[in-house]
């Protein structure tokens, strides 16, 4: 927004109307890959002009929510989506990284990390890992994603866990230590 400018109900109304969402981010350089966006949300956010569907609970500026729902109950309707042609748009596949990292580990206090059946130290650094990164962390079985940044399955501890990448094949991640007693 500009500066100055009151970012209230009527300017995301008004971005909408001028067909500013779902745009490429002029402030990425050109040699950036995209979109930068959800193309699932931009899929939903196209039906109606009225009210456009609610697509994740981050989308919600100022309180524009428009759920879904449908005004006549007795009669059920089906929605259908179809995404178009992408060629060109360059989808990240985080599950498909054949890259081999040098991975320095560093990990909290009170907690546990092993990785390849032995157990880690803080400052530990592993060479020749492959995505995913399988470890077993405070007993439980962890794949880790360092690009884009996952960890799966998604556990309360895992909230905690850093990823940093230095750079295409190097990284270090950070797993918090157990909360004191």
């Amino acid at each position: 927004a500009a500066d100055g400018q009151i970012v209230d109900r009527h300017y995301f109304d008004q971005q909408r109307d001028d067909s500013r969402y779902f745009q490429p981010n002029e402030f990425l350089p050109e040699t950036a890959q995209g979109p930068w966006f959800d193309l699932y949300a931009m899929a939903l956010h196209s039906f109606g002009e009225e009210q456009p569907i609610y697509a994740f609970a981050y989308d919600d500026a100022l309180g524009q929510d428009g759920t879904l729902h449908d005004p006549n109950p007795l009669n059920i309707s089906k929605a259908t989506v179809t995404i178009c042609d992408l060629t060109g748009t360059e989808i990240p596949h985080p599950f498909d990284d054949d890259r081999i990292y040098s991975v320095q580990i560093l990990i909290g206090d009170g907690s546990s990390l092993i990785y390849q059946g032995q157990a880690l130290k803080t400052g530990d650094t592993l060479d020749n890992v492959t995505i995913p990164m399988e470890v077993v962390f405070n007993g439980i079985p962890a794949k880790i994603y360092l690009d884009p940044q996952m960890v799966i399955p998604n556990f309360k501890a895992a909230d905690g866990i850093v990823i940093e990448l230095q750079n295409d094949t190097s990284a270090t991640v950070i797993f918090p230590g157990l909360p004191k007693k």
